[in-house]
């Protein structure tokens, strides 16, 4: 019997429950990416890459412009309340509106399909 252990930090994020102008830049699926900003993994829109979900230099998971994450910049349209190993922690999100930054309860939850097709060749 073989197990297989996969990383949460392979495994598609999906952030919901925003509301208000950045809802639709916020809500979605973001996939896993071999980049890595501040020790963390970046995870990519899924169908809009110029937006990412990653752990920014202040300790806190950002919904942004993927340009910007690079760029080390702190602006973007929803972050954690509180620093996190992974965004699926977090209990507070706070969503901009182009002015002010209000509470909304965003949920971020890992998304797994048992659906696994496995392939093995083996060599003497």
């Amino acid at each position: 019997m073989y197990s297989i252990v996969l990383s949460q930090d392979l495994l598609p994020v999906e952030v919901s429950g925003a509301t208000g102008p950045n809802a639709d830049k916020v809500n979605g699926t973001y996939l896993s990416t071999e980049e890595r900003l501040n020790n963390k993994t970046v995870y990519s829109k899924c169908g809009d890459d110029s937006k990412c979900l990653f752990f920014a230099t202040n300790k806190k998971w950002m919904v942004a412009l993927t340009a910007n994450a690079k760029a080390g910049k702190l602006t973007g349209f929803a972050y954690t309340e509180e620093g996190l190993l992974h965004p699926t922690l977090a209990k507070q999100w706070k969503v901009g509106d182009g002015k002010t930054w209000q509470p909304q309860p965003l949920k971020a939850s890992v998304m797994v399909s048992y659906n696994f097709i496995f392939s093995f060749t083996f060599y003497d």
